[in-house]
Order: structure tokens, then sequence, then C-alpha cells
């Protein structure tokens, strides 16, 4: 992922990811988790971090709609 424009831009999805079982897509714009802004890669391994034994959900944009993914608890 990499930063733009208030958000974080998926680059690439690893096969078998958390991310890529929740749906996650390259070309995807990260926005919130739990309803925590996604604005640096530090911004969202903190969000990472508090959430670990719960699911959680990611707010993405993907071209002209938001949706709504759900990432398991590790």
């Amino acid at each position: 992922v990499r930063p733009v424009d208030r958000a974080l831009l998926v680059t690439h999805v690893e096969n078998g990811s958390v991310a890529a079982g929740a749906g996650v897509q390259a070309g995807d714009r990260l926005l919130r988790l739990d309803g925590e802004a996604l604005t640096s890669v530090p911004a969202l391994q903190r969000a990472l971090a508090r959430t670990r034994s719960r699911p959680r959900l990611l707010i993405v944009q993907r071209a002209d709609e938001q949706r709504a993914l759900y990432l398991p608890y590790e």
C-alpha cells in the first residue's frame, strides 16, 4: 500500500492473505478500519494492532463506490 489523498492505495494483494480472503483488490483505496481513517501505513498498523481479536470492518473505495469488507480476526 501507499498513501494517496487521505487513503491508502493497494498496489498488490498476496494470494491466500487475509486481505485477499476479505476481497481486497489491487487498486482499492483503503479508507477506514473500524471507523479509523487510514491516511498512512502507521495508521493502518495501529488500527490492525488494536483489533486483532475480533473481525474488523474495512471500508474501501473501488471505482466509484464504497464497499464494506470484513477482515477475520487473527
